[in-house]
């Protein structure tokens, strides 16, 4: 899991605004052909991820905000004001990130920039 929280570290070194009333943007897409993986993490392994990596950006001076959401808290939403869709985009075609993502049984991922939009990722898990 800690290099999980390090490649997105790496991948989000943003801050975040938060607000909940933002609706999707735009949904990108994950090509996969490999099975649904992450059928062994828990619902509150999510949570404590979520967790971690929330406190980990914020110990770098980044106020971000990340939680989980969702059936089985399968949704991961990260929140910051920086937040574009170019760097959205840089996201979503990171195959490390998705792949741990994935490995942690997220099955989307959203970006948000806490003012105007959002991106849903879908991981294809």
């Amino acid at each position: 899991m800690k290099s999980t929280i390090f490649c997105l570290i790496l991948a989000l070194g943003l801050c975040a605004d938060v607000s909940h009333s933002q609706q999707p943007a735009e949904r990108l897409q994950i090509s996969s052909k490999g099975k649904p993986v992450g059928l062994k993490v828990t619902t509150s392994q999510r949570v404590n991820f979520a967790k971690s990596f929330e406190k980990r950006l914020k110990a770098r001076g980044d106020n971000a905000q990340v939680v989980t959401q969702g059936d089985a808290n399968k949704t991961l939403v990260i929140k910051w004001s920086s937040l574009n869709r170019a760097f959205a985009r840089e996201m979503a075609d990171n195959a490390k990130m998705v792949t741990d993502l994935r490995e942690m049984g997220f099955k989307r991922m959203l970006l948000m920039d806490g003012k105007k939009y959002a991106w849903d990722v879908d991981l294809k898990n």
